[in-house]
Formats: C-alpha cells, structure tokens, sequence
C-alpha cells in the first residue's frame, strides 16, 4: 500500500515538473522575443543577464530583485513610469501602484519556473556532455582492451620463448659452470694484478702531491721575495721622487737616520740571536744519551756481581751471614729483622767484618734472607769503609732483572 502511495506520488511530482518545465519555457521563449524589441529590448536583455547569473544562486531575495528588473521592464514598455528605488527594496514595493504590484508578483512566480527551466537546461546539456564523455571513454577502453588482447597475446608467445630458453640455458647450465669456476681463477689473478697496480698508483699519487706541495711551497717562496723585492723597489722609487723636490729635499736626513737606527737593532737583534743559539746549543744535555750510559753501567754492574757469586760459589740455604770479595770490592749480606749492622762496624779487606768493642768474627746468614747490600770499590786492601757511607743494592731485585 505504501510502494503504491509512494509511486502515486511521484508520478505526480513528475508531472507538476513536467508542466513547471513546459510552463518556464514558454515563459523564457517570450521574454527572449522580447530582447530583439528597438526601444526597450536593452532592458530585457540585462534583466535576462541578471537572470541567468541569479538562478545559479536562487533565494528569496534574489528571485525578488529579478521580479522588480521584469517588472521595471514590463512597465516601461507598457508606457508607465519605471520603479525607482532609492532605499529600502520593502519601502519600493510598498510605494508600488496596484497594476506594478501584480505585475511584480506575476514575474515573482514566473521567475522560479524560468529558472527551473534554465537549469534543467543546464542539466540537460551537462547530462549530454557527460554522456558523449562515457561513450568517448567506452569507445577508447574498449580500443585499450582490444589493443590489451593484442599485448597479451604477445606475451603469451614471449613467454613459450622464454620458457624454450631457459630450457636451452639449463642444458647448457653444466657447461656455464665450468666455465665460470676457471674465469673465476683468471678474475682473482686479474683482481690481484688490478690491486697492485692501484697500490702502485697511489704510491705515484702520493709522490706527485709530495712533489706538488714542495713545489707549491717553492713557488710561495719565490713570489714573497719577488713581492718583497718590488715593494721595496716601488718604496725605494717613491721616496726618491718625493723628496727629490726642493720643499721636500731636507726629509731625506731624517730618512737616513730612521734606516740607520733600524739597521742598527736589526744587527744587534742578529747577535743576540746567534748568542742565544750558541748558549742553548753549549748547555744542551740529551738526556736519552745519560739514561742509557746509566743503564749501561747498571748492566755492567749486575754483571759484575753475578759473576763474584759464581767465582765465590754462593749457594742456596745458608744458615748465616755471608761475607763475600772480589778482585776490587767487599760485599756485606744481612736481613732486616733477624740482624742490624751497628753504625760502628766497618768492612775490610780481610775476610769477615769486626767490632771495635769486640774482635771476635761472626758468621754472615743465608743468601735468600739478603736484603741490603753494600758495594764498595776497593783502591787498596789497607783502606776501611764504614758501612753506612757504602751504596745500597737489592741483590734479590737484581738477580731476577739479570
């Protein structure tokens, strides 16, 4: 019952358009006539300019506007005084006479109907372009879906080609193979020979930015004392002419005296100099020279000492202190916390070591309790050290390091 109310409907609303669309273009046929009239057919043709722009954008105002153009036209073709709004559009239509007024409202329903008419137009002439578009477009994909057929069909034969290829690339894939592994030998030599020859440029390279820097630097040179050589030229020529007139011929004493004085420091600037660099070159100590001639007699030393152990037979697990002499020098052991020497002790020649206050000779201890030794340099066997001005070894620290 619904679908039937509903199609009632709008075959209604069709048909209420329908006659709109017939009623607006009669409407739109006679003022168009009227636009070819001698007098008055300049109004009408604006108000149909004004129409034509207003329906795009139709409101109530607009439609209004459009009314009181028709009916300003209306009413002067008709011989009547045309509508002359200074104010307000309400004002105007308020003043309007009773023939301008229904002139006025009949334009205002007509209005509506030309526009829906003009825009049916519009839409009829944007559904025919829109249309011949599709069909355009219908006929060309249906030109690029042939043309496509067309494409893959090819393709279709390429690929059985392709795969006739790969057949024949596989049975000779063997053949590659072998192929590749003995290019692979002659690639790696060439690789090889291709490195070593860019080893080589490089080495070139750098020689060549070597020689073009010292050139660089060479060419720096010459040009600083070419440009000092002109300048002092030019200076030389310039304070010639300028003191070579008469005005100015008494500078040149004042001159010589300035170059005097700065010759004169400049000399002694040089003596100085060369003072300074003989001083520094006579105080001058490399102290890389000293630190290996103190090595070297360290060495010399230890070696001395070990070879006194070896011709006096010093073994391991002695149980007392040892006394032990050489061809030029006496060696005193002890260990720190077991025995101190008494400051009145002295070492001589003779085998052992004796107190003034007692004579008796005492035995030394082991050699693995030795942590202090004494050296001394024997000029002749009646000569007695004290043992506190003899120099201090570690035996045990240097018989490691040796």
């Amino acid at each position: 019952m619904l679908s039937v109310k509903c199609l009632k409907y709008n075959l209604a609303l069709i048909s209420d358009l329908t006659f709109v669309t017939k009623e607006g273009k009669q409407l739109w046929e006679t003022l168009s006539e009227k636009v070819n009239l001698p007098q008055y057919g300049s109004c009408w043709k604006e108000a149909i300019s004004d129409l034509r722009v207003g329906c795009k954008f139709l409101s109530e105002d607009i439609q209004s506007d459009l009314a009181l153009r028709f009916t300003d036209c209306f009413l002067q073709m008709s011989g009547h005084e045309p509508i002359i709004c200074h104010g307000e559009k309400e004002v105007c239509l308020r003043n309007l006479s009773d023939r301008a007024f229904n002139a006025y409202t009949e334009f205002y329903t007509h209005t509506q109907s030309i526009c829906y008419f003009l825009q049916s137009q519009v839409w009829h002439e944007e559904a025919q372009k829109t249309i011949d578009k599709l069909s355009d477009t219908s006929a060309l994909v249906t030109a690029q879906l042939e043309e496509a057929g067309h494409i893959q069909k090819d393709i279709l034969n390429q690929q059985k080609e392709s795969v006739l290829l790969q057949n024949f690339l596989l049975d000779n894939g063997k053949t590659i193979a072998s192929a590749l592994e003995s290019s692979e030998e002659k690639i790696s030599k060439i690789m090889r020979d291709f490195q070593d020859s860019a080893v080589e440029h490089k080495k070139l390279l750098f020689e060549l930015f070597e020689k073009l820097t010292l050139l660089r630097s060479w060419v720096m040179v010459e040009m600083s004392w070419i440009n000092s050589l002109l300048f002092y030229m030019s200076a030389m020529i310039i304070g010639y002419l300028f003191t070579s007139l008469p005005s100015t011929r008494n500078a040149r004493g004042y001159i010589q005296n300035i170059v005097y004085w700065i010759w004169f420091i400049r000399k002694f600037f040089v003596v100085f100099s060369i003072i300074i660099l003989i001083y520094c070159a006579a105080v001058y100590c490399d102290y890389n020279i000293v630190n290996h001639k103190l090595l070297v007699e360290i060495k010399n030393q230890n070696k001395k000492l070990l070879s006194i152990f070896e011709t006096n037979n010093v073994r391991e697990g002695l149980s007392s202190p040892t006394f032990i002499k050489g061809d030029d020098c006496i060696l005193l052991t002890h260990s720190v916390g077991r025995s101190n020497i008494p400051t009145n002790y002295t070492i001589s020649p003779v085998m052992g070591y004796s107190n003034k206050n007692q004579k008796s000779k005492k035995s030394f201890r082991d050699v693995d309790d030795i942590d202090n030794v004494s050296i001394m340099t024997e000029k002749s066997e009646a000569s007695v050290v004290s043992a506190k001005k003899s120099t201090p070894y570690n035996l045990r620290a240097r018989k490691e390091q040796v």
